[in-house]
Protein backbone atom coordinates (compact mmCIF):
# COMPACT_ATOMS: atom_id res chain seq x y z
CA UNK A 1 0.00 0.00 0.00
CA UNK A 2 1.36 3.47 -1.00
CA UNK A 3 0.76 6.56 1.46
CA UNK A 4 -0.53 8.96 -1.53
CA UNK A 5 -0.26 11.95 1.09
CA UNK A 6 3.31 10.75 2.03
CA UNK A 7 4.54 10.17 -2.02
CA UNK A 8 2.69 13.74 -3.22
CA UNK A 9 4.27 15.72 -0.49
CA UNK A 10 7.81 14.29 -1.41
CA UNK A 11 7.01 15.17 -4.73
CA UNK A 12 6.33 18.50 -3.89
CA UNK A 13 9.31 18.89 -2.13
CA UNK A 14 11.88 17.83 -4.92
CA UNK A 15 9.83 20.58 -6.99
CA UNK A 16 11.01 22.68 -4.06
CA UNK A 17 14.38 21.80 -3.68
CA UNK A 18 14.68 22.04 -7.70
CA UNK A 19 13.65 25.31 -7.65
CA UNK A 20 15.65 26.56 -4.66
CA UNK A 21 18.95 25.10 -6.40
CA UNK A 22 17.81 26.88 -9.63
CA UNK A 23 17.58 23.34 -11.51
CA UNK A 24 15.47 21.68 -13.77
CA UNK A 25 14.35 18.13 -12.91
CA UNK A 26 14.01 14.90 -14.71
CA UNK A 27 12.45 11.73 -13.22
CA UNK A 28 12.85 8.27 -12.89
CA UNK A 29 9.99 6.32 -14.63
CA UNK A 30 10.82 2.89 -13.58
CA UNK A 31 9.67 -0.47 -12.34
CA UNK A 32 10.12 0.88 -8.93
CA UNK A 33 7.41 3.18 -9.42
CA UNK A 34 5.08 1.26 -11.08
CA UNK A 35 3.00 1.70 -13.93
CA UNK A 36 0.63 3.65 -12.19
CA UNK A 37 -0.32 7.35 -13.97
CA UNK A 38 -0.99 8.87 -11.01
CA UNK A 39 2.21 8.37 -9.51
CA UNK A 40 4.01 9.35 -13.08
CA UNK A 41 1.54 12.83 -12.59
CA UNK A 42 2.13 13.67 -9.67
CA UNK A 43 6.12 13.61 -9.85
CA UNK A 44 5.76 15.77 -12.46
CA UNK A 45 3.14 18.19 -11.84
CA UNK A 46 2.58 19.40 -8.09
CA UNK A 47 1.71 23.32 -6.76
CA UNK A 48 5.40 23.92 -6.54
CA UNK A 49 6.46 23.31 -9.76
CA UNK A 50 6.54 21.02 -13.02
CA UNK A 51 8.69 19.34 -15.47
CA UNK A 52 7.85 17.08 -18.29
CA UNK A 53 11.26 15.13 -18.33
CA UNK A 54 12.14 11.73 -17.80
CA UNK A 55 14.51 8.44 -18.03
CA UNK A 56 13.49 5.09 -18.15
CA UNK A 57 15.44 2.19 -17.95
CA UNK A 58 13.35 -0.26 -20.94
CA UNK A 59 11.75 0.29 -23.77
CA UNK A 60 8.91 -1.16 -22.46
CA UNK A 61 8.59 1.77 -19.69
CA UNK A 62 8.81 4.13 -22.25
CA UNK A 63 5.95 3.06 -24.73
CA UNK A 64 3.96 2.36 -21.35
CA UNK A 65 4.40 6.34 -21.14
CA UNK A 66 3.22 6.96 -24.23
CA UNK A 67 0.85 4.48 -25.25
CA UNK A 68 -0.60 5.55 -21.43
CA UNK A 69 -1.37 9.08 -23.06
CA UNK A 70 1.26 10.97 -21.02
CA UNK A 71 2.92 12.07 -24.08
CA UNK A 72 -0.41 12.97 -26.23
CA UNK A 73 -1.54 15.63 -23.89
CA UNK A 74 1.70 17.31 -22.85
CA UNK A 75 2.82 16.09 -19.55
CA UNK A 76 5.67 13.92 -20.69
CA UNK A 77 7.72 16.09 -23.37
CA UNK A 78 11.34 14.47 -23.05
CA UNK A 79 11.99 11.42 -22.44
CA UNK A 80 16.01 9.88 -21.69
CA UNK A 81 16.68 6.29 -22.62
CA UNK A 82 18.99 5.64 -19.79
CA UNK A 83 21.65 3.14 -21.10
CA UNK A 84 23.90 3.19 -23.49
CA UNK A 85 22.48 2.10 -26.65
CA UNK A 86 22.44 -1.20 -28.46
CA UNK A 87 22.31 -1.78 -32.26
CA UNK A 88 19.48 -3.82 -31.38
CA UNK A 89 17.52 -1.15 -30.28
CA UNK A 90 18.19 2.08 -33.04
CA UNK A 91 14.67 0.83 -34.72
CA UNK A 92 12.37 0.56 -31.60
CA UNK A 93 13.59 4.36 -30.66
CA UNK A 94 13.41 5.53 -33.98
CA UNK A 95 9.98 4.38 -34.20
CA UNK A 96 9.81 5.96 -30.42
CA UNK A 97 11.14 9.31 -31.62
CA UNK A 98 8.78 9.57 -34.31
CA UNK A 99 5.99 9.06 -32.12
CA UNK A 100 7.46 11.87 -30.12
CA UNK A 101 7.78 14.14 -32.57
CA UNK A 102 4.47 13.82 -33.53
CA UNK A 103 3.76 15.75 -30.57
CA UNK A 104 6.55 18.14 -30.52
CA UNK A 105 7.91 15.91 -27.95
CA UNK A 106 12.49 14.75 -27.86
CA UNK A 107 13.95 11.42 -26.88
CA UNK A 108 17.74 11.62 -26.08
CA UNK A 109 19.71 8.88 -25.53
CA UNK A 110 23.64 8.17 -23.29
CA UNK A 111 26.68 7.83 -25.62
CA UNK A 112 29.78 6.72 -24.14
CA UNK A 113 31.96 5.00 -26.75
CA UNK A 114 32.87 6.07 -30.40
CA UNK A 115 31.85 2.96 -31.79
CA UNK A 116 28.11 4.14 -30.88
CA UNK A 117 28.68 7.20 -32.92
CA UNK A 118 30.00 5.13 -35.58
CA UNK A 119 26.93 3.04 -35.88
CA UNK A 120 24.23 6.21 -35.32
CA UNK A 121 26.32 7.58 -38.79
CA UNK A 122 25.43 4.47 -40.28
CA UNK A 123 22.18 3.76 -39.74
CA UNK A 124 21.00 7.30 -40.34
CA UNK A 125 22.87 7.47 -43.59
CA UNK A 126 20.46 4.18 -44.88
CA UNK A 127 17.45 6.22 -43.63
CA UNK A 128 14.81 8.05 -45.76
CA UNK A 129 14.57 10.90 -43.78
CA UNK A 130 18.63 11.32 -41.74
CA UNK A 131 17.84 12.83 -38.19
CA UNK A 132 20.39 13.65 -35.55
CA UNK A 133 20.24 11.92 -32.22
CA UNK A 134 20.26 14.01 -28.75
CA UNK A 135 22.77 12.80 -26.37
CA UNK A 136 23.93 12.97 -23.13
CA UNK A 137 27.60 12.00 -22.38
CA UNK A 138 27.54 9.50 -19.82
CA UNK A 139 30.42 10.41 -17.66
CA UNK A 140 32.32 7.14 -15.99
CA UNK A 141 32.10 8.63 -11.62
CA UNK A 142 34.42 5.83 -10.72
CA UNK A 143 32.14 2.89 -10.80
CA UNK A 144 33.72 1.93 -14.15
CA UNK A 145 30.53 -0.15 -15.54
CA UNK A 146 29.57 2.53 -17.89
CA UNK A 147 30.64 5.84 -19.41
CA UNK A 148 33.62 8.00 -20.13
CA UNK A 149 36.95 8.69 -18.30
CA UNK A 150 37.60 12.00 -17.60
CA UNK A 151 41.29 11.70 -18.62
CA UNK A 152 41.53 15.30 -20.86
CA UNK A 153 43.61 14.37 -24.00
CA UNK A 154 41.09 11.23 -24.20
CA UNK A 155 37.85 12.56 -23.21
CA UNK A 156 38.95 16.30 -25.54
CA UNK A 157 39.44 13.66 -28.47
CA UNK A 158 36.01 12.35 -27.67
CA UNK A 159 34.08 15.09 -27.62
CA UNK A 160 35.62 16.40 -30.69
CA UNK A 161 34.41 13.46 -33.16
CA UNK A 162 31.11 13.60 -31.19
CA UNK A 163 30.68 17.50 -32.10
CA UNK A 164 32.06 17.06 -35.62
CA UNK A 165 29.47 13.87 -36.32
CA UNK A 166 26.50 13.94 -38.70
CA UNK A 167 24.21 11.83 -36.48
CA UNK A 168 24.15 13.83 -32.96
CA UNK A 169 23.86 16.42 -31.07
CA UNK A 170 25.58 16.74 -27.52
CA UNK A 171 22.73 17.89 -25.34
CA UNK A 172 24.74 17.83 -22.37
CA UNK A 173 26.62 15.42 -19.50
CA UNK A 174 25.26 12.98 -17.41
CA UNK A 175 26.57 11.35 -14.28
CA UNK A 176 24.82 8.41 -12.08
CA UNK A 177 26.28 8.12 -8.12
CA UNK A 178 26.22 5.03 -7.72
CA UNK A 179 28.17 4.71 -4.81
CA UNK A 180 26.25 6.76 -3.14
CA UNK A 181 23.87 3.87 -1.77
CA UNK A 182 27.18 2.95 0.16
CA UNK A 183 26.65 6.24 2.44
CA UNK A 184 26.07 6.30 6.12
CA UNK A 185 25.43 10.13 6.34
CA UNK A 186 23.84 13.05 5.12
CA UNK A 187 27.31 14.42 4.94
CA UNK A 188 28.66 11.76 2.69
CA UNK A 189 25.49 11.36 0.73
CA UNK A 190 26.46 15.54 0.15
CA UNK A 191 29.56 15.27 -0.73
CA UNK A 192 29.12 12.45 -3.31
CA UNK A 193 26.36 15.15 -4.82
CA UNK A 194 28.85 17.61 -5.00
CA UNK A 195 31.48 15.22 -6.28
CA UNK A 196 28.52 14.38 -9.56
CA UNK A 197 28.19 18.28 -10.08
CA UNK A 198 31.66 18.42 -9.97
CA UNK A 199 32.17 15.89 -12.72
CA UNK A 200 29.71 17.13 -15.06
CA UNK A 201 31.03 20.50 -14.59
CA UNK A 202 34.54 19.52 -15.06
CA UNK A 203 33.29 17.56 -18.32
CA UNK A 204 31.58 20.71 -19.75
CA UNK A 205 34.51 22.69 -19.46
CA UNK A 206 36.69 20.55 -21.59
CA UNK A 207 34.00 20.11 -24.00
CA UNK A 208 33.68 24.12 -24.33
CA UNK A 209 37.46 24.35 -24.89
CA UNK A 210 36.74 21.82 -27.33
CA UNK A 211 34.33 23.88 -28.74
CA UNK A 212 36.20 27.24 -28.67
CA UNK A 213 38.63 25.88 -31.11
CA UNK A 214 36.78 23.79 -33.30
CA UNK A 215 35.22 24.87 -37.13
CA UNK A 216 31.75 23.26 -35.94
CA UNK A 217 31.42 25.66 -32.88
CA UNK A 218 28.17 26.49 -34.24
CA UNK A 219 27.12 22.86 -33.85
CA UNK A 220 26.25 23.76 -29.72
CA UNK A 221 24.18 27.25 -29.54
CA UNK A 222 22.25 26.48 -26.00
CA UNK A 223 24.12 25.65 -22.39
CA UNK A 224 24.66 22.27 -21.75
CA UNK A 225 22.96 20.36 -19.31
CA UNK A 226 24.15 18.92 -16.29
CA UNK A 227 22.91 15.61 -15.00
CA UNK A 228 22.93 14.27 -12.11
CA UNK A 229 21.46 12.40 -9.27
CA UNK A 230 20.81 9.13 -7.38
CA UNK A 231 18.18 8.96 -4.59
CA UNK A 232 20.64 9.45 -2.00
CA UNK A 233 22.36 12.34 -3.56
CA UNK A 234 18.94 13.63 -4.08
CA UNK A 235 17.90 13.37 -0.21
CA UNK A 236 20.80 15.46 0.36
CA UNK A 237 19.57 18.11 -1.98
CA UNK A 238 19.57 21.15 0.55
CA UNK A 239 20.38 24.94 0.84
CA UNK A 240 23.25 23.92 3.21
CA UNK A 241 24.37 21.31 0.39
CA UNK A 242 24.53 23.74 -2.27
CA UNK A 243 26.20 26.79 -0.60
CA UNK A 244 28.89 23.74 0.46
CA UNK A 245 29.00 22.26 -2.96
CA UNK A 246 29.55 26.17 -4.68
CA UNK A 247 32.38 26.68 -1.96
CA UNK A 248 33.92 23.51 -2.91
CA UNK A 249 33.53 24.67 -6.70
CA UNK A 250 35.07 28.05 -5.87
CA UNK A 251 32.32 29.56 -7.89
CA UNK A 252 33.32 27.77 -11.16
CA UNK A 253 29.65 26.53 -12.03
CA UNK A 254 29.06 28.88 -14.97
CA UNK A 255 25.34 28.81 -14.70
CA UNK A 256 26.17 31.42 -17.58
CA UNK A 257 26.97 28.90 -19.90
CA UNK A 258 25.88 25.13 -18.26
CA UNK A 259 22.15 24.45 -16.93
CA UNK A 260 22.21 21.57 -14.18
CA UNK A 261 19.56 19.19 -14.25
CA UNK A 262 18.72 17.00 -11.27
CA UNK A 263 17.59 13.13 -11.65
CA UNK A 264 15.54 11.94 -8.75
CA UNK A 265 14.96 8.09 -8.52
CA UNK A 266 13.37 6.19 -5.81
CA UNK A 267 12.69 9.29 -3.35
CA UNK A 268 8.93 9.07 -3.76
CA UNK A 269 8.55 5.37 -1.92
CA UNK A 270 11.78 5.66 0.00
CA UNK A 271 13.05 2.10 1.44
CA UNK A 272 15.02 0.40 4.63
CA UNK A 273 18.36 0.96 2.42
CA UNK A 274 17.89 5.09 2.90
CA UNK A 275 16.76 4.29 6.31
CA UNK A 276 19.56 2.40 6.82
CA UNK A 277 22.26 5.17 5.89
CA UNK A 278 20.42 7.49 8.03
CA UNK A 279 18.70 10.13 5.16
CA UNK A 280 15.40 9.29 6.09
CA UNK A 281 13.19 8.35 9.32
CA UNK A 282 10.76 5.65 9.43
CA UNK A 283 7.24 7.59 8.77
CA UNK A 284 9.16 9.29 5.14
CA UNK A 285 8.98 5.72 3.65
CA UNK A 286 5.93 5.69 1.31
CA UNK A 287 5.64 1.56 1.51
CA UNK A 288 4.07 -0.41 3.43
CA UNK A 289 2.61 -3.46 3.63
Amino acid sequence: VVDRAEFAEKCRKMHANARDWRATSRYERSSTNGIHFERTRLQLVSDIGRTSAVVVSTLTEVWVVVQGGLVADGTVKDILYGFPVGLNKLDDLSALHAEMARYGGTVRILLDHLDLEKFLEEYERAQELPKKWSVFIKMNGGLKRAGIIPEPVSFKAFTRRAFASSAISVFGFYTHAGYSYGSTSLEEATSQLTGEVRLAHDAAAMAIEVLAESDNREVSNQPFVLSVGSTPTALSVTAEAKLKMTSTLNGTLEVSKLHREGIWRNYTILDLQQLHIILIGRPQISLKL
